[in-house]
């Protein structure tokens, strides 16, 4: 570990770009990224490399074929099986020399790599390597000597982590598992007859990777500096170290001295470029890159194994009010498949004010940090049951070279996407203080926020603790924000996804949108009130957006694809909302941004806003739409329709394909 901190910087997808430790800037360490997000180059102690510059061809399937001076051949199964290397970019020619060959069983665990001399290609004048694997952990390395195999080192582990090694000079004979009782006599004699292995200790750093090794006196006989990607700068002691080697590298990754690549299991990594040779074999994703590290940020990302949805409904509305936020939780197919209680379906809570023995819920919103706290409380059993079935009823590992990542996605409507708002912020807060690895005795667990998707959010009045309303974009993988353009309840002010009203638009991972209608004409509800269905439409966006995000999802029902009564509604025409103090005295809300705040009529939406949403409004030919008394002074009417006109569809329909890529049947 680096006595000095460390500094990391990010540009605005997120992605490193520079580490430096100290204000040493000799040693410091950047990264450039092409349109794609491949790393293109880098500069390291005042070394510029343009990788650029490397020959580099694939197949059709992705696989190189050759990386600068090596030619590659993959076995049926996509594994690296032959390196060669060649002076010219030709056909293979006398210049071409066979530098390795490597063989991996049905699991993909590489079990051994023969490794041949420049001046001699001969198989009898290369030397071999057999590995041993233990539940995907590298446990031991066999040298084939004389055509017989003989154990040269032992790798032993404590928490998945690697601590120490057991070397064999001599080798030590293969054989089947033993009695204890003659176990212990083979020890006793390997000690009497000096052939004992020789211990050394791996010091690794807070993620597993290996940075010194020490021998029984506690002299270093090994050290590396490790840049951000993983490539060591190895150091070796003054005195003591005779020829001693160290090839793990980052967790899950050995070091091949003829390449200067990685074996990582089921890839193998370049730890100069920062890149694996070959495409993920879990297939493409709409949000990551097919051969990048850790999504380009080692210090954060790892796979994931757990998965689950929390949804969080608006004011007044339960699974009967149908709104976007069931419906959504209908389609969801990313439920965890483990025999863990409660997660073969999402976590959904219903909105406040749903009980009519919780007297001025809906007015101020008392049940709804309970009801954040109630949804924090089940991703914790969560987690447990999930780290229990993981290691105790499939045995696996959870250790830093297989972490156990849990991926959450998150929606909510009006108070409920405040709620979800502050769940979020609450997880990462958690997560960033390692309380789900103590809640799992310290074991490598993480949580990821892959979507948050959130309707036209509003707190209003809300008593019993704050909400944290902040969207921290560069720890949630995607945020889409569906909000109403013709809303003017006072007492309904919109809380804005966006980081400024100057900057509205230009967030990578944040996309807020304007629609067509009032709040529950975005968030849903009025299906089962009228008929109305134009919530319809920013389902299919928000729907289309979850997916883009790679959130598996069933297709939406025939008639969610078809908008057949696009009633437009306006609550603060009627009562309560068109008497004091429920019209809070004015006749349009706040839209609040985090610098300032807009008036609904005159904020700038990206896409639809108000002005433009009037010229998509035409009066329904059955009802008149109520007087508006802010407007013309006339008396409110506690019998007045909410229902104010209908939507142009047609019109409509043709400017979100050409806005939003979105099309309807």
């Amino acid at each position: 570990r680096l006595s000095v901190p460390t500094a990391f910087a990010f540009d605005r997808h997120a992605r490193v770009i520079a580490a430096q430790p100290g204000i040493d800037s000799d040693r410091a360490e950047y990264y450039a990224y092409d349109a794609t997000g491949t790393i293109v180059g880098r500069r390291r102690e005042a070394i510029t490399e343009d990788f650029r510059e490397d020959t580099l061809v694939r197949s059709a399937g992705g696989l190189p074929r050759q990386i600068g001076r090596y030619r590659l051949r993959y076995s049926a199964d996509r594994r690296l099986a032959e390196v060669h290397e060649t002076t010219r970019g030709g056909p293979r020619d006398a210049s071409e020399r066979i530098v390795a060959r490597y063989a991996h069983d049905a699991l993909g665990q590489r079990i051994r790599k023969t490794v041949f001399s420049a001046g001699n290609e001969s198989l009898a004048a290369a030397r071999s390597t057999q590995f041993l694997w233990d539940s995907y952990r590298l446990v031991g390395e066999v040298a084939e000597e004389q055509g017989s195999p003989r154990l040269k080192r032992r790798y032993v582990y404590a928490h998945g982590v690697p601590v120490a090694i057991l070397d064999y000079p001599a080798g030590r004979q293969l054989a089947t598992q033993g009695a204890p009782l003659s176990e212990a006599l083979r020890a006793l004699r390997e000690l009497l007859g000096g052939t004992a292995p020789q211990v050394r200790y791996i010091h690794a750093n807070e993620i597993g990777t290996p940075t010194a090794v020490t021998d029984e006196s506690g002299r270093v006989v090994w050290r590396a500096a490790h840049t951000l990607y993983g490539e060591a700068r190895v150091t070796v002691a003054a005195v003591g170290n005779g020829d001693f080697t160290l090839n793990l590298r980052l967790p899950g990754q050995y070091h091949d001295a003829e390449t200067g690549w990685h074996d990582n299991v089921l890839r193998t990594y370049d730890p100069r470029r920062g890149q694996y040779l070959e495409p993920d074999p879990l297939g493409p994703h709409p949000l990551t890159r097919p051969y990048a590290y850790a999504a380009n940020d080692p210090l954060r990302y790892a796979d994931p194994l757990g998965l689950i949805l929390f949804a969080f409904d608006g004011t007044g509305n339960d699974e009967s009010s149908r709104t976007n936020v069931f419906w959504l939780k209908e389609a969801y197919e990313d439920n965890d498949s483990a025999p863990i209680a409660g997660s073969d379906l999402p976590y959904y809570v219903e909105g406040v004010g749903t009980k009519w023995y919780l007297l001025g819920d809906d007015a101020l919103a008392y049940t709804l940090t309970p009801k954040v706290r109630r949804q924090l409380d089940l991703l914790d059993s969560y987690v447990r049951a999930k780290f229990d079935h993981e290691t105790r009823v499939q045995g696996k590992p959870v250790i830093p070279a297989s972490p156990l990542l849990i991926t959450l996605d998150v929606i909510g409507f009006s108070r409920g996407a405040a709620a979800a708002r502050d769940f979020v912020n609450e997880v990462i807060a958690r997560r960033n203080k390692a309380y789900y690895r103590d809640l799992v005795g310290g074991a490598c667990v993480g949580v990821q926020i892959r979507f948050l998707g959130l309707f036209d959010t509003v707190l209003s009045q809300q008593i019993n603790g704050t909400l944290s309303l902040g969207i921290p974009a560069s720890q949630i993988g995607q945020v889409a924000h569906a909000v109403a353009a013709n809303e003017h309840r006072a007492l309904f002010p919109l809380e804005s996804a966006e980081s400024s009203y100057g900057d509205r638009g230009l967030g990578t991972n944040v996309i807020e949108r304007g629609f067509v209608g009032a709040h529950a004409d975005i968030g849903g509800g009025y299906t089962v009130e009228d008929g109305g269905d134009l919530s319809d439409v920013a389902l299919n966006w928000m729907h289309q957006q979850a997916v883009a995000a790679g959130v598996p999802m069933a297709p939406l029902r025939a008639e969610q694809r078809a908008i057949t009564r696009p009633i437009v509604h306006d609550e603060s025409r009627v009562w309560p909302w068109n008497v004091p103090p429920f019209s809070g005295g004015t006749d349009d809300r706040e839209v609040r941004y985090p610098d300032q705040v807009q008036q609904q009529r005159n904020a700038d939406f990206e896409g639809m806003n108000h002005a433009e949403s009037l010229a998509y409004l035409i009066t329904d030919p059955v009802e008149t739409p109520p007087p508006n008394h802010y407007q013309d002074g006339t008396a409110p009417t506690p019998a007045a329709s909410n229902r104010i006109g209908l939507v142009d569809i047609a019109r409509y329909q043709e400017w979100l394909a050409r806005n939003y890529g979105l099309f309807f049947d």
